[in-house]
Order: structure tokens, then C-alpha cells, then sequence
């Protein structure tokens, strides 16, 4: 096989190492993040992989100054909230569910109703997180600055770990004749 269709063959492989970039611009991550959106009602794993992925994605690239880093963490955190919100009705649901209670007609229309708002607004304020990061990318091409002009990695290989080795001393400098003993 030739140099050039050993290289083609593993470029396409999915279980080769990525390459810089593409870990940078996972674009799984953007995929997954818009899946969980698409799903019509959260489950609780749903909900927590939404959460944390939402700062997994592209955050490296993002081209804010401390100012807008700091809006966008309080965003961030405003989102945690709806989604700690959200968690406490999967909470109760489950304590329902465990103690075998059964809500009135209107009870249960009330909590299914705050069930699909608090979804909807989870999955709304996530949306809203993942177009301010991305549309930062875009402010002068900023953000792809760093990734172009950087064209190594390093990498660092726990296979063949460097050991120093033990070298003796020497002195280099020293009185009466430049390091060596005099008798």
C-alpha cells in the first residue's frame, strides 16, 4: 500500500487519534447539544448531559473579553438555575411515584404544565447559550485566529516517559585553576 492511501485510510477512520482542530471544533459536541434540544420532554440524564456539555462546546474559541466572559458565566449560571428548577420536580415526580400518590385532576395538569414550561425554557435558555458562543466566532473571524496561526500540538506520550539520567557534577568554576583540585 502506498504512502498516500495509507494516509486517505486513516484520515477517515473513526477510531484514530483527532487531530488539534478537531478537537477544538468538536462538532459532535454542537450535535449532541442540538439532539438533546430536539427531544420532546428531558429526562433527568437528558437534562444533566445538557447542562454539562453546554461549556464543553467550542468555549476555547470564544472571542470575549473579560467583560462579556463574565456575562456569559452569569448566563451560565441563570441556566444551572432553571435546570436545578427542573431537577426538583423530576425530585418530586419520583417521590410521588415511590410513595404511590396520586394527584387530583387539576394538581396533575398543574405540575404537567410546569413540567413542559420548565422544559421549554431550559431547553430555550440552552439555545439561546450555545448562539451567544458560536456567534462570537464569527466577530471578525477572531475566534479562528489562535487555531490557524497555531500548527503544533504537543503531545505528550505516557508510553515513553522521559527519565533524566544521572550525571556527575563537575565543578565549572573554581579558585586556583578553573575547577580543578589543586595539590
Amino acid at each position: 500500500m502506498t504512502f498516500e492511501q495509507q494516509l486517505a485510510q486513516s484520515m477517515f477512520q473513526h477510531d484514530k487519534e483527532k487531530t488539534y482542530v478537531d478537537k477544538i471544533l468538536d462538532k459532535s459536541d454542537i450535535e449532541k447539544i442540538k439532539d438533546l434540544i430536539k427531544l420532546p420532554i428531558l429526562t433527568r440524564e437528558n437534562l444533566l448531559e445538557l447542562s454539562n456539555m453546554l461549556t464543553s462546546a467550542e468555549l476555547k474559541l470564544v472571542y470575549f473579553d473579560e467583560n462579556e466572559r463574565y456575562v456569559l458565566g452569569k448566563y451560565y449560571i441563570w441556566v444551572c438555575n432553571f435546570v436545578e428548577l427542573y431537577e426538583l420536580l423530576f425530585d418530586y415526580k419520583d417521590f410521588l411515584e415511590k410513595r404511590k400518590i396520586t394527584l387530583a385532576d387539576r394538581e396533575d395538569a398543574l405540575f404537567k404544565n410546569t413540567m413542559k414550561i420548565l422544559d421549554h425554557s431550559v431547553k430555550m435558555l440552552c439555545n439561546i447559550f450555545v448562539y451567544i458562543v458560536r456567534s462570537s466566532l464569527s466577530l471578525g473571524a477572531k475566534g479562528f485566529q489562535e487555531l490557524l496561526t497555531n500548527k503544533f500540538e504537543l503531545q505528550y506520550d505516557s508510553k515513553n516517559v522521559y527519565t533524566p539520567v544521572e550525571r556527575e557534577k563537575k565543578k565549572v568554576f573554581g579558585l586556583f585553576g578553573g575547577g580543578k583540585k589543586n595539590d
